[in-house]
């Protein structure tokens, strides 16, 4: 079994332009710009799993614990 967390940063959607009115959207990608991303997570040749697929950086790290 493969695990694997997703931060997908600040998107372009519904739920955030009402939480954040005064943001301009056009700053922010879309979810389908970072789905490519997250289906590669899904695809049977991946094989890392319980880290963190930060969308932001584009880069994959291990879970810390809180400080």
């Amino acid at each position: 079994m493969t695990v694997m967390l997703v931060n997908p940063g600040p998107l372009r959607t519904r739920m955030r332009a009402e939480a954040m009115p005064g943001e301009d959207p056009r700053t922010l990608r879309t979810p389908e710009e970072v789905a490519g991303g997250i289906a590669d997570l899904l695809s049977p040749g991946w094989t890392k799993s319980g880290m963190i697929y930060d969308v932001p950086t584009g880069t994959i790290k291990a879970p810390q614990a809180p400080a």
